[in-house]
């Protein structure tokens, strides 16, 4: 792997400036991000997926269509206009990248300006000197060790999809219900609302709107009939009541709807041996 001396910032408005750096500042560059480029070689990588990824693993996503044009390419131009001579506000940046190579390779890392990271203009602005604390009236930007993304051959990974959705939208690659797709599931005649207007406001959380999807792409409520889904569900909370009038009944309660729409998605499971009931962060198939 070469070193990390190259930082670029690629704007909100999708252009790319250069930050340059003394040798000094690309030595300590290098130093924070090595070691984080190293797990992206070392991560088993599984499809970007409905469950979420162990320590040693990372998503991936092939022919990934939403890199920067310049990406792309795989060149980012070295006369690109600096960040110093630009008019720009550091908070006009949606990530920083940082070109690397291994072997042959060209690989484009990703990293998500954090909350601190941003450009201190205005107030008032101290450093330490000796025993007295000065103004200090230059930009200020600070880079941290993570890589958020890693960009290879127009692929996509990424460890931390919270982190990924900061610079990349990704609802091209999991599914989420539409406002129409919620409509249909709202009028479902197997289904009853406690308040139906109030259930399409609560679906506006991304997590509900996944379940949905999935719910309506499985055809879930026309594979079981109202009594099936019960009986199975009892067998996970022998208490539950999600029958009223012979239909699935969502009450005018956002967790309570949540939970139902995971149970129905077979993310609520009880344990065999304790008996107490878990909610799964993960679905992958196993082999037996």
């Amino acid at each position: 792997m070469n070193a990390f001396q190259t930082v670029f910032a690629w704007l909100k408005d999708d252009s790319i400036l250069r930050i340059k750096l003394t040798s000094d500042a690309q030595a300590v560059l290098n130093e924070l991000l090595i070691v984080a480029a190293d797990k992206y070689q070392q991560y088993s990588y599984v499809e970007y997926n409905d469950y979420k990824v162990e320590e040693e693993e990372a998503y991936c996503i092939e022919q990934f269509r939403n890199l920067p044009s310049t990406i792309q390419e795989t060149l980012i131009p070295v006369n690109a206009e600096t960040v110093g001579k630009a008019e720009v506000e550091m908070h006009d940046i949606k990530a920083f990248i940082f070109p690397y190579r291994i072997n042959e390779g060209q690989y484009f890392a990703f990293q998500a300006p954090r909350k601190e990271t941003k450009t201190l203009r205005g107030g008032l602005k101290l450093f330490h000197d000796v025993d007295t604390y000065k103004i200090y009236d230059r930009s200020i930007i600070t880079i941290t060790g993570d890589i958020d993304c890693v960009a290879v051959d127009g692929t996509l990974r990424f460890h931390s999809e919270y982190f990924a959705r900061q610079i990349f939208p990704l609802s091209d690659y999991y599914r989420e219900a539409t406002d129409e797709d919620v409509s249909t599931f709202i009028t479902n005649h197997n289904l009853s609302f406690e308040d139906s207007e109030s259930f399409s406001m609560m679906s506006q959380d991304r997590i509900m709107r996944t379940k949905i999807a999935v719910l309506l792409d499985r055809n879930f409520f026309t594979q079981f009939s109202a009594d099936e889904i019960q009986q199975k569900a009892r067998s996970v909370i022998p208490s539950i009541n999600c029958v009223r009038d012979g239909r699935i009944y969502f009450p005018n309660n956002k967790a309570s709807c949540k939970r139902l729409l995971k149970l129905f998605c077979d993310e609520i499971y009880q344990g065999i041996y304790s008996s107490e009931v878990f909610e799964t962060n993960s679905k992958r198939k196993i082999t037996i």
